[in-house]
Parts: structure tokens; sequence; C-alpha cells
């Protein structure tokens, strides 16, 4: 696997998500108490970019929650800006379903993000 830089610590703040591009792949950091995950940064239900994850839903009469979607550092879960579909930030794995989002090791090296492909 190769290393490649995506930003520092200090980009991602705690509780919070950046997108990222490496070699042409969309990528989501999270940030969880100081642990940092990556997984695919669109959603595999409707292509939602989840680095916007602060945005409104589209299709939330659809929704078993209300809102955007959100980040929950204790459960580890993402859930998509759209319709809500909640991710594992470790596995990459859909809450009620089989489905799973492809995830990345990060490394942190100094201040730096490393995402390994």
């Amino acid at each position: 696997m190769t290393k490649h830089t995506v930003g520092s610590v200090d980009e991602v703040p705690d509780g919070g998500v950046m997108g990222v591009e490496v070699d042409g792949l969309e990528i989501a950091v999270f940030n969880c108490d100081g642990e940092f995950y990556a997984m695919q940064n669109r959603c595999i239900h409707r292509s939602a970019a989840l680095h916007r994850i602060d945005e409104e839903r589209i299709g939330e009469e659809d929704c078993l929650t209300e809102g955007p979607g959100d980040i929950d550092c204790e459960a580890r879960v993402a859930a998509c800006p759209w319709h809500g579909w909640k991710f594992d930030l470790e596995t990459g794995q859909h809450q009620t379903t089989e489905k799973r989002m492809r995830t990345f090791p990060v490394v942190v090296d100094g201040d730096e993000l490393r995402v390994e492909l």
C-alpha cells in the first residue's frame, strides 16, 4: 500500500470530516476523539458526498430520522447527509444491510494525515 498525505490533523476538528481526492478517488476523512478514519466519500445508496454531512437531507420524508447527517463518535458511526444511511467508521458496514463502504487505513505522522491506498 502507498501512503498519501491528505492534510494535517488540524484540518479535521474533533467530530468533523473533510473530503479529499487521492488518485481520482474521493475519500472522506473523519476525526473522532483524535482517532482518524477514512472511507469512500460517496454513499453506496445514492452517491451523496459524506464530507458534506451537515447538509439537509434529500427525500427526508423517506427517512426514519430527521435533520442532516451526523457523526456519532461514541458509536463510531457516520450518517449520510441525504437519507441517513449509517456506516461504521472502522469497517464501512451499513447498519442494517450487508452493504459495505470501502475503508482505508489512516496514519498520523507528526501533524500530517496519510491515507493508505
